[in-house]
């Protein structure tokens, strides 16, 4: 996935705001129920300073790097991971080793706009 991280920041170069204008598209047609799953999302799958108790979800999720905003990057993540979900090498049912990063179930259930993305 880091590959696809790298041809987004290229893309973002010759396309300054892309991310940030991608987030409002998103926002304008979901409204609420897409903050619940960045929300929902970044609490599943943390960033370094979530998972290490230095910030709250909702702090990190107020915050930048770089001068990209995190809901941005967590909106990028979300895309990359629905994005992968359909390679078969990375099926847990046909790659048992991969479950461990498998947690769809609850992002689809608790906000119903996971199938957007």
């Amino acid at each position: 996935m880091k590959i696809l991280h790298l041809v987004i920041r290229h893309y973002e170069r010759q396309n300054p705001g892309l991310m940030t204008r991608a987030l409002e598209f998103v926002r304008a047609g979901l409204g609420d129920r897409l903050e619940d799953t960045i929300v929902q999302f970044t609490d599943e799958f943390p960033p370094m300073p979530v998972y290490r108790g230095q910030l709250s979800v909702k702090e990190y999720l107020s915050g930048s790097s770089n001068g990209i905003g995190h809901r941005q990057v967590s909106m990028e993540e979300m895309l990359l991971v629905k994005h992968c979900q359909p390679n078969p090498a990375s099926n847990p049912t046909r790659n048992s080793s991969m479950i461990q990063f498998y947690k769809e179930q609850p992002i689809r259930i608790q906000s119903g706009c996971w199938e957007t993305f």
